[in-house]
């Protein structure tokens, strides 16, 4: 377990490379993040939900984004296809995503999205993810054909993000 003095934000332990173990627990406290923020997302919507991701693969960076993703996802995920995407343009799509208003027939949660203290959690996420993003020796962006772990509808995004030896798989999507 770490100790107090191990207790950083998520985009100094990556960019510090420190072991996988630490790593893991960060991605599990980013994940239930983004778990929190899908339910928040989620309640009081209209045909709405959205689901958001990050997977670590493990000391694969360099491997086939293929590889990447199965051992990030499983067996069952097959990448459609890869576009070039860099930090800056994957920011921006993240960021979108999270504050996406939908419209009149479909949409999130209007009253949480416009709130002062979701935008400023949203734009405290952002940066920690600038952060870390501007360390990656790789960023791909892809898009599933099998096994997408969401049911994409109104936007979906997925990259593979290569971090010295380490790969990771962020995907964030919605769907009625």
């Amino acid at each position: 377990m770490p100790s107090d003095t191990d207790k950083r934000d998520w985009s100094q332990l990556f960019t510090m490379g420190w072991d996988k173990y630490k790593m893991k627990i960060n991605l599990v406290e980013k994940n239930n993040q983004f778990q929190s923020i899908s339910r928040r997302i989620s309640k009081n919507s209209l045909n709405y939900c959205a689901s958001f991701q990050a997977w670590n693969a493990g000391d694969i960076s360099g491997e086939s984004v293929q590889r990447i993703v199965k051992q990030a996802l499983g067996a069952n995920a097959k990448v459609g296809g890869t576009y070039s995407i860099n930090h800056n343009e994957m920011i921006d799509k993240i960021e979108k995503g999270f504050l996406f208003a939908g419209d009149e027939g479909a949409h999130p949660n209007l009253k949480l999205i416009g709130s002062a203290s979701y935008r400023a959690e949203i734009a405290e996420l952002i940066k920690e993810f600038d952060n870390w993003l501007k360390h990656a020796d790789q960023i791909i962006g892809f898009w599933l054909k099998d096994g997408h772990p969401f049911y994409p509808v109104f936007w979906d995004y997925a990259y593979v993000i290569e971090l010295g030896t380490n790969a990771y798989v962020f995907i964030g999507s919605s769907s009625d």
